[in-house]
């Protein structure tokens, strides 16, 4: 049977991993990039609105779909597996992207598991 924290617990314990790692890999990026160029040169408004081939905008899309997660679940979940349906489908021919995407939608996922049977208990 489904306890009421399992699917809260196997969000966090796949999600805390993987939000690390985006924020060493992409926060460095970010940071190097900026350092670099200087915030005028960083061009983060383009950055942030062309997801091809970058993972800036996913990257701070998701950190704040995962914030909001962590303090409302059904719309954190459902900005996470929107915008991860979003980078699969706008960079279907990069691997890596595909990859990154399957395990933000996996945490979207287990987000969205929790609150439907958490609802479903409380009625």
């Amino acid at each position: 049977m489904h306890r009421e924290g399992t699917f809260l617990l196997a969000a966090r314990i796949v999600g805390i991993p993987v939000t690390a790692l985006m924020l060493i890999f992409y926060g460095g990026y970010l940071i190097g990039h900026v350092a670099e160029t200087g915030w005028k040169g960083a061009g983060l408004p383009h950055d942030l609105l062309h997801w091809y081939d970058d993972p800036t905008g996913f990257f701070l899309t998701y950190l704040v779909f995962y914030t909001i997660a962590w303090i409302r679940v059904l719309p954190g979940a459902l900005g996470i597996l929107g915008i991860s349906m979003i980078l699969a489908w706008i960079n279907r021919d990069n691997a890596g992207f595909l990859i990154q995407a399957g395990l933000s939608s996996l945490i979207g996922g287990l987000y969205l598991l929790h609150y439907l049977f958490n609802k479903k208990k409380k009625v």
